[in-house]
């Protein structure tokens, strides 16, 4: 896990600290409660919309957000997590390659 660098209010890649960073998968889990298997999933890219539960939710016991980016400096595919945990809510770089479809 590597921590989001943010400068001047611009994320910046993980990879090359670039600027130019693109949006194009966001995936969105909410379990039906604390430590439940069981929840609603939600994952939105260009071509479909997904609603079964992954198994890819960052928290291991809450809700959980995951944004996957391409790199226009760089060939990185960067994976942006927000998640809870015991009151926190974290934010860091989950990945540097794309998620595997399922």
């Amino acid at each position: 896990m590597k921590q989001a660098s943010i400068y001047d209010g611009i994320l910046q890649c993980p990879s090359c600290l670039g600027e130019h960073l693109h949006q194009k998968i966001v995936s969105v889990f909410f379990r039906d409660s604390e430590e439940s298997l069981t929840g609603k999933f939600l994952r939105i890219d260009e071509k479909k919309v997904e609603k079964t539960l992954g198994d890819k939710n960052p928290s291991s016991r809450r809700d959980g957000l995951l944004i996957e980016f391409w790199c226009e400096e760089c060939d990185a595919d960067p994976i942006l997590a927000i998640y809870q945990r015991k009151g926190y809510t974290y934010i860091h770089w989950h990945s540097m390659r794309k998620l595997v479809e399922a």
